[in-house]
């Protein structure tokens, strides 16, 4: 079978930015949706989150478009939905359960732009692909003249929200430091885990952290501050990272470096490295294009 099976259902539509559109048997949907990383940490934790980041190799995840849902009318569960992405168009099977769904990439070099694909898809190969999906019942109950209606009123919604979306950027995100709360142990919204001994080590020393951008537009950013003589020991994270001090400072292990206020240094994936705080203790921040775990051995 063509695509990658996950256990995982998708990501619900959002009621705010879904429009519905009554079509027989079923109901359209037409949503903007925007997705990233922060979005998936929203809706994922722990073996979820896994699988995802597992099919998704490490990398970050930024794309917005259009996706058109294709739900039951009496059942309401979704069973097909197209993704018209920028950067990573693609559909999916979502079988009744809820929690099995195969996900196929678009090939948009080969077969042009998504939308008259799927809207053909939905004109011509409907039943096939739902009789895929699970939801071979609903074939028979399908009537032609409330479908193409439909259809109709999905195209002008999708072309659109389309039209718009090109013509808007982008809202950016902004994050007032004031109203981010301190972290606190186990506040990590589907994170990695940072180790309980390091964990403990910095709170009784005084050390803290808040997690400003947690995925959006593929960045993450803590700030961090640490009082004088604190150490953090030799470690590894998965991902490169830019660390940039505020004020104070700090020494890295095997004289690698030494930083000052607005100095700054990028850390490579997987390089072992430990740094202590000098005697005005340090502020810093640190910036990733991924969820970063944390390895001492």
């Amino acid at each position: 079978m063509t695509g990658t099976v996950y256990t995982v259902p998708p990501i619900p539509p959002d009621p705010k930015d879904t429009t519905w559109v009554p079509a027989g048997a079923l109901t359209l949907g037409v949503e903007w949706r925007q997705l990233d990383d922060a979005e998936l940490a929203a809706n994922y934790r722990g073996d979820a989150m896994a699988e995802i980041q597992t099919a998704l190799g490490g990398g970050t995840v930024e794309d917005h478009g259009v996706s058109i849902h294709v739900s039951g009318a009496q059942d309401g569960h979704e069973y097909l939905r197209f993704d018209l992405f920028e950067q990573d168009p693609h559909y999916h099977y979502i079988e009744p359960s809820g929690e099995r769904q195969t996900i196929v990439q678009y090939d948009r070099d080969a077969m042009g732009e998504m939308l008259p694909w799927a809207l053909d898809q939905l004109r011509h190969r409907l039943a096939q692909m739902l009789e895929r999906a699970g939801g071979g019942a609903l074939c028979a109950k399908l009537d032609g003249a409330s479908l193409e209606l439909g259809i109709a009123q999905v195209e002008k919604l999708a072309r659109a929200a389309q039209a718009s979306l090109r013509r808007s950027p982008l809202e950016p995100t902004v994050f007032s430091f004031e109203k981010i709360d301190w972290e606190r142990p186990g506040q990590t919204r589907g994170a990695p885990r940072t180790p309980e001994a390091l964990v403990r080590a910095a709170q009784q020393s005084g050390a803290r952290r808040k997690r400003i951008a947690r995925g959006e537009a593929g960045f993450f950013m803590n700030h961090s501050e640490m009082p004088a003589g604190f150490r953090v020991p030799p470690h590894t994270h998965d991902h490169a990272e830019l660390m940039v001090v505020l004020a104070g400072g700090c020494r890295f292990d095997d004289g690698l470096a030494e930083l000052g206020p607005s100095d700054a240094i990028v850390i490579h994936a997987n390089t072992r490295y430990g740094f202590t705080c000098g005697l005005q203790g340090m502020k810093f921040l640190t910036i990733r294009t991924g969820e970063a775990s944390v390895d001492l051995t």
